[in-house]
């Protein structure tokens, strides 16, 4: 067939080492090429050998190099790479090189994976071996002789708002932050509820259980926490709020802020709801809100923070706290009649353009407790707790009462006793408890509330 086709007798070419060519013994194969071309079996694997160490094709019928080697990588296999010692060994090496670089890889991520999470642990431990709440049904009457009981007496409950100032330890300087929670703790026994802020539970060095154990020595049946960070979702620290009550408490809620600015992204920043039983009497039933809003400059009040993001944050926080209360107050159960007292650090300056907007906008059906008396004015907020809290410094007050509606139905507000409680201390290194002061207020209730 190949004569009638070219009258050349032998038009083809063996490529040898072709990827084409199956895989047979390379005795065979030196042996076809012999007889191809009229030598010896020896002549044939002479080519062999030739032709794999120049990697190149051989035409048979005349033993010279037809070309280089073609192999397609689909094609070339084993077979074909073993002709080639130096890049098998090179590719070989690659690929160890390759392995070990993966595992290596895989394995670092692993432990950085392990020692973050242990980390996280660490630092939020304490929050996550402290259960959320105490909450016991049954009103506890406080001791003879003592000062809630003499309120009591007189159906009086002093409520108490605080920043505490209380930072994390090992990452913040040494604030005496140990001294300051027992300073807290002794002030205890002139309050009846108690809205805390910035009760830090990350690398809190055991202080959250001395406050909650310190509490319920003073009295504090009651309490209830925020709930643990979320690491995972880029926050490592939780709200910070806390509600202690010699009052029974019900109806836990907490929301979270969407909107967010600076530093305070990596706290879980939101508003914590509880429905206080003045004396047990559900007929006296009032919402406890407490909240912290974002920090940042408030229109310039002082000119050493510069963090207008502050304020845009906090826009939209007031509006989704607005409507945290709102949707408690129609919750299935709650008597319109009751009134909601809210509470907090704001981080808003009394009488800038922002508390204007705030209290013409989503704060508008509240009343705002401490403008009504003279007992309120000047700042809630120091720099720093050492040194004298000097009534001139240019620091606002921030801090709020609030309440909704203006006329409840089940208490009132003693005339005169909304005021600013600064925590002063003597005889420490520090002047006051906290960087803040706190607002106190006292809510009288009717003996029989009007339904």
């Amino acid at each position: 067939l190949a004569q009638r086709v070219n009258p050349n007798p032998f038009p083809l070419s063996l490529s040898l080492f072709s990827p084409s060519l199956p895989s047979t013994s390379c005795a065979a194969t030196s042996l076809g090429a012999s007889m191809l071309t009229g030598g010896s079996p020896q002549h044939g694997r002479e080519m062999f050998r030739e032709a794999k160490t120049r990697n190149t094709r051989v035409d048979v019928m005349t033993g010279e190099a037809d070309g280089p080697l073609l192999a397609s990588p689909a094609t070339q296999d084993d077979e074909t790479i073993a002709f080639m010692p130096e890049q098998r060994v090179k590719r070989r090496s690659c690929a160890r090189v390759c392995r070990h670089c993966v595992k290596i890889t895989l394995v670092s991520a692993v432990v950085a994976v392990l020692v973050l999470s242990l980390l996280l642990v660490w630092a939020d431990w304490e929050c996550l071996n402290c259960r959320v709440s105490a909450l016991p049904t049954a009103y506890i009457p406080p001791q003879p002789n003592t000062r809630a009981a003499d309120r009591a007496s007189r159906r009086e409950i002093q409520v108490l708002t605080y920043n505490t100032f209380l930072r994390m330890g090992y990452l913040t300087p040494d604030d005496h932050k140990n001294m300051r929670l027992q300073e807290l703790i002794d002030e205890l026994d002139a309050f009846d509820v108690v809205a805390l802020q910035e009760v830090w539970p990350t690398f809190s060095q055991g202080r959250l259980h001395e406050l909650i154990k310190g509490a319920q020595a003073k009295g504090f049946s009651h309490w209830v926490r925020a709930a643990c960070a979320k690491p995972w979702a880029g926050r490592v620290v939780n709200s910070m709020l806390f509600v202690i009550s010699r009052h029974p408490l019900s109806n836990i809620e907490e929301t979270f802020y969407t909107s967010c600015s600076s530093t305070d992204c990596a706290a879980r920043k939101g508003a914590l709801g509880a429905r206080v039983t003045p004396f047990g009497d559900s007929s006296l039933t009032f919402d406890l809100v407490t909240t912290h809003l974002n920090a940042g400059n408030a229109n310039g009040w002082d000119e050493s923070i510069t963090e207008p993001l502050g304020v845009a944050a906090r826009g939209p926080q007031l509006v989704e706290l607005r409507d945290f209360v709102d949707a408690r107050r129609q919750a299935k159960g709650f008597d319109e009649t009751w009134p909601t007292l809210l509470a907090g650090d704001f981080n808003m300056a009394y009488g800038t353009a922002e508390a204007i907007d705030a209290f013409a906008g989503p704060l508008q059906s509240f009343h705002e407790l401490c403008s009504s008396t003279p007992h309120c004015e000047g700042k809630t907020a120091r720099d720093g707790i050492v040194g004298a809290p000097h009534e001139g410094e240019s620091w606002p007050r921030i801090d709020y009462l609030f309440v909704k509606p203006a006329q409840p139905a089940t208490f009132e507000v003693v005339q005169g006793s909304t005021r600013r409680e600064p925590f002063l201390v003597f005889n420490h290194p520090f002047t006051t408890i906290s960087d803040h002061f706190g607002l106190t207020t006292t809510l009288r209730f009717r003996s029989e509330a009007k339904r």
